[in-house]
């Protein structure tokens, strides 16, 4: 069973940040790209690198980081298929039923 640590962070006015880490494959996912300075600095007071954006939804306060994150870190943007034509940078598009190995960790969609 996997075991992920969790950071989470405020993030704009009205919200938070998570990133998700795995430690055995040494991935991490920021869940959503609202803002790109506190995704920076949680980065930077984890020592994590960013290696996975994992996009729930469209939506400009879910993804407006998307491009500038990934120019730094060139990570892997994921998102929900019947959305990708509206999410920036995306490269994996997933939806129901799917599985997506995130570090050797198997999600199901």
């Amino acid at each position: 069973m996997a075991v992920f640590q969790v950071h989470q962070f405020p993030c704009r006015s009205d919200n938070y940040g998570v990133l998700l880490h795995d430690h055995r494959s040494n991935v991490t996912a920021s869940i959503d790209a609202p803002l790109e300075e506190p995704i920076l600095a949680a980065l930077d007071e984890t020592g994590w690198a960013l290696t996975h954006i994992l996009t729930t939804h469209h939506h400009e306060d879910h993804t407006s980081a998307n491009l500038a994150l990934k120019d730094k870190f060139n990570c892997t943007i994921v998102g929900p298929r019947d959305e990708a034509s509206k999410i920036p940078g995306i490269d994996i598009e997933v939806g129901d039923g799917d599985t997506y190995d995130f570090g050797g960790n198997i999600a199901q969609i």
